[in-house]
């Protein structure tokens, strides 16, 4: 219980995004780049050569902390970065030539859209040594899926996903559950990155689930990870494969 208040505190410091992180920007980045710093964009309009990549961020802590967002922009010119700032801010250097309108999405999805956008989904399973308190460690498997939360902005550079899966912890009986966290991925390197998760477990350990570690990309669709995830009674050393398709 002592390593899970631990891993709780380091959560919690997770919050609190604000507009500072798009002043990481440079001129002349390429597109990869800045979704490297910002995180996936809410939205992207295109025409020509020219691109933006619309985000929402929040001005302040206290901003972010009651989740209000005003829009910002990336402009791309043959895939670098020409021009970015706040939408509508044309006192700035870095605003665009044109005009950006802002609208407001409706609550209900065109008919004719798909709910769930189908490339934000990926699919993983992995290995994991389990330990419980007077019982001998267990090597178990599990397998999962994500799905990338690109509105979601809890802080500078840190893309949010929820997972959810199955667990076998390897004991002779009891040891399954259904489990479903959400997660944040920060950048440490050009292919290193941290972890951080939260959720539940409905299962054999059902309750809270808390976790950190780190991640290696080899590519745009295969993700490595070494994570050590605390549940009410097991606590997993995991190592994990992810494929974007």
């Amino acid at each position: 219980m002592k390593t899970l208040s631990i891993l709780i505190l380091g959560f919690a410091v997770i919050g609190c995004a604000t507009s500072g992180t798009i002043s990481r920007v440079k001129i002349g980045m390429t597109r990869g780049e800045v979704v490297e710093i910002m995180g996936n964009p809410v939205s992207v309009s295109a025409i020509s050569s020219t691109e933006y990549l619309n985000y929402k961020l929040s001005e302040t802590d206290g901003d972010a902390f009651y989740g209000l967002t005003a829009p910002y922009f990336v402009r791309l010119i043959n895939g670098k970065v020409e021009s970015y700032g706040r939408s509508g801010d044309f006192g700035s250097p870095k605003t665009p030539t044109v005009k950006i309108e802002t609208y407001v999405t409706p609550v209900f999805a065109d008919e004719n859209e798909p709910l769930l956008d189908k490339s934000m989904f990926s699919i993983g399973a992995g290995i994991s040594n389990n330990s419980v308190s007077r019982s001998s460690d267990k090597t178990g498997f599990q397998f999962f899926a994500a799905y990338d939360l690109n509105q979601v902005n809890l802080m500078e550079g840190v893309k949010n996903s929820v997972e959810f899966g199955f667990i076998d912890y390897g004991f002779s009986s009891d040891s399954t559950g259904i489990w479903s966290t959400y997660v944040a991925d920060g950048t440490i390197s050009e292919q290193f990155g941290w972890l951080a998760r939260l959720g539940l477990d409905i299962g054999d350990d059902s309750g809270l689930i808390v976790g950190a570690g780190v991640r290696y990309t080899a590519n745009d669709k295969m993700e490595l990870r070494g994570e050590y995830v605390v549940r009410d009674e097991v606590d997993s050393l995991q190592f994990n494969f992810l494929y974007h398709p």
